[in-house]
């Protein structure tokens, strides 16, 4: 949802959407019985109503496996601004939710996710991943707006599968309304696919509409019930799914596979192995080159490592000071601010709260052990990249020098390493989109002077 952006409210199905209308019940004249007061099954009744024979045929072909590809839209009925959220493409089985989803997110970024979701044995939502070690197996699924896990029961059932077909009502044309009872059986589905990075709306659901054509349910229209945006001066949204439904084609859980090891892995572990073994000491030096993709700003900083002191001459506009870590016992080091400008110029400042107040060395170092190689492919010769989505931003954190790692506003999405005719690493590119600004930068880092490391006096004297 960009609220900021303002635009004509479209009509999405306007067919389905009629249907979506409050009718009473006069005019329903092929209206479908209610279930109230009866005790008899959908089968029972199906021999005594097409009706009810047609819906509960449809119902049959995707109770068990749905399924349901299509789009939606935030609307704020305040202005009539609708928002496209992007589009979904979700399969679910008897043990799985399998979904691919598209989006622009708020800033602009266009996203693409593939995931694969089951029940654990705790109830709790798992999806199954590559690790940073290329082995694929199922993981703790955790809601990356809250933190928190989620209840698969909550989120993952298949809608269709509770219903019967004395839950829903003609309203005519082949369009059938789902009972106000029944609604919540898609509320589960309307707030896991709204799941974001930035956000998360636990939703309840106003209407849903569906078309059935030859035996078959053919559409479907879900409306939310209006609900704050959170937003600084909040308004009322909702939003609207439209889909294609159709019964899910997979017979089984659909699986990752690890990357397979390529002749050219090889020269890249070998270039990993070598750096490697020159980091063990502690003692080097990473020069980076930041330069905005629109090309109206660019900056170079240099991060020094010692056995026991780290630090980095970057500082960004308005700040006035520049960050480091000292040991403080073991492998544990402390962050600190050196002040280079104002009344504490020249003095040092020991952080000691927040999670970056404390860091392992391991953590703060750059580090080529933490992932494996088949993630990269070699897009020309010496030359390897990736891209993939589910690893990209982990394996960039595990290569950028310590000053990188505390941003918290990149994200990386591409990573791409070049080797010098030796074969050693010649410099890691790092594409990252800042999403608290709003655009995209490329770092270019290079490592060396390896044993030969030394932190300028002027912060080793205050420190």
């Amino acid at each position: 949802m960009m609220k900021f952006k303002k635009c004509l409210f479209l009509v999405v199905a306007p067919l389905l959407l009629t249907g979506c209308q409050k009718t009473s019940s006069s005019v329903l004249d092929s209206s479908l019985p209610s279930s109230q007061g009866s005790e008899s099954t959908s089968g029972q009744e199906s021999t005594e109503n097409p009706e009810l024979e047609k819906v509960s045929s449809a119902l049959s072909e995707i109770s068990s496996a749905v399924r349901m590809t299509g789009d939606y839209l935030s609307m704020y009925p305040s202005d009539g601004s609708t928002y496209d959220e992007g589009d979904y493409d979700i399969q679910i089985g008897a043990d799985y939710y399998f979904v691919e989803r598209n989006y622009t997110d708020s800033y602009e970024s266009k996203t693409s996710e593939e995931h694969i979701f089951q029940a654990g044995e705790d109830g709790k939502i798992e999806e199954q991943k590559r690790t940073l070690l290329n082995d694929v197996q199922f993981v703790d699924y955790v809601n990356p707006h809250t933190e928190e896990t989620m209840e698969a029961k909550d989120y993952l059932s298949n809608p269709f599968q509770g219903l019967k077909a004395e839950d829903f009502q003609s309203v005519g044309d082949g369009l059938y309304e789902l009972s106000e009872e029944k609604l919540s059986s898609f509320a589960g589905f309307a707030s896991f696919e709204n799941i974001r990075p930035d956000r998360f709306y636990s939703c309840e659901i106003e209407s849903a509409v569906f078309e059935i054509l030859d035996g078959h349910f053919t559409t479907g229209v879900v409306t939310t019930k209006a609900q704050s945006d959170g937003f600084f001066i909040p308004d009322d949204f909702l939003f609207e799914y439209t889909f294609q439904i159709a019964k899910n084609s997979l017979e089984e859980m659909p699986s990752l596979e690890p990357y397979k090891h390529e002749e050219g892995h090889d020269k890249l572990q070998k270039a990993f192995d070598s750096l490697e073994s020159k980091v063990q000491s502690g003692n080097y030096t990473v020069w980076a080159d930041d330069e905005e993709t629109g090309g109206e700003f660019s900056m170079e900083y240099v991060s020094y490592y010692t056995e026991d002191v780290l630090y980095s001459d970057f500082r960004p506009a308005l700040i006035q000071y520049t960050e480091g870590y000292k040991r403080t016992e073991g492998e544990t080091f402390q962050h600190f601010n050196y002040h280079n400008y104002g009344e504490e110029a020249g003095t040092v400042t020991l952080q000691s709260k927040g999670e970056n107040a404390y860091r392992d060395r391991k953590w703060l170092d750059v580090d080529v052990t933490g992932f494996a190689v088949e993630f990269f492919h070699e897009d020309r010769n010496n030359v390897f990249a990736t891209s993939d989505p589910q690893v990209v931003a982990d394996i960039s954190t595990f290569l950028c020098p310590f000053i990188d790692k505390l941003d918290p506003y990149y994200i990386a999405s591409e990573v791409v390493i070049e080797l010098d005719e030796q074969g050693d690493i010649a410099s890691i590119q790092r594409t990252a989109y800042d999403w608290a600004a709003g655009y995209t930068d490329v770092f270019t880092y290079t490592i060396g002077d390896f044993g030969s490391t030394s932190i300028p006096e002027e912060v080793l004297s205050a420190l």
